[in-house]
């Protein structure tokens, strides 16, 4: 019996999986001796350059118990008066929330502004629960 042209049998597509696999471990095999080798090469260079090198490390996310929103959300509900930037600022500092941000008022300020149901009291200067 003769097959048309560009169809496999179960049989053969199990082989061209299974070869595929043990091709794939090889170079992962491969990939990792590599990872080795380079590793050991810039290990030899940090030792010929000394210091003058600089290496760059990757930070680590900080984690906080309560998400920013939820921090905020929590002073306002608590003050019918509101808080101003600043205030707001130092009272989530000061609740222990830790942040690697450069310029924390501007990521507090965009928190407050992508959060519904808090609004912004000219008058006042001071941001505050939208009342229902």
């Amino acid at each position: 019996m003769v097959k048309p042209t560009g169809v496999l049998s179960v049989a053969e597509l199990e082989q061209i999986l299974e070869d595929r696999r043990v091709k794939a471990m090889e170079l992962g095999k491969r990939r990792e001796e590599l990872q080795k080798q380079l590793d050991e090469i810039d290990r030899q260079l940090l030792e010929v350059m000394g210091d003058n090198r600089v290496i760059r490390r990757r930070r680590r996310r900080l984690k906080n118990d309560m998400s920013l929103r939820s921090h905020v959300l929590e002073l306002l509900g608590k003050s019918k008066k509101g808080f101003s930037m600043a205030d707001l600022t130092s009272k989530i500092v000061d609740s222990g929330y830790k942040s690697s941000s450069r310029n924390f008022r501007n990521v507090l300020y965009q928190c407050l502004y992508n959060t519904e149901g808090v609004s912004f009291d000219q008058a006042t200067g001071c941001y505050k629960l939208k009342q229902a």
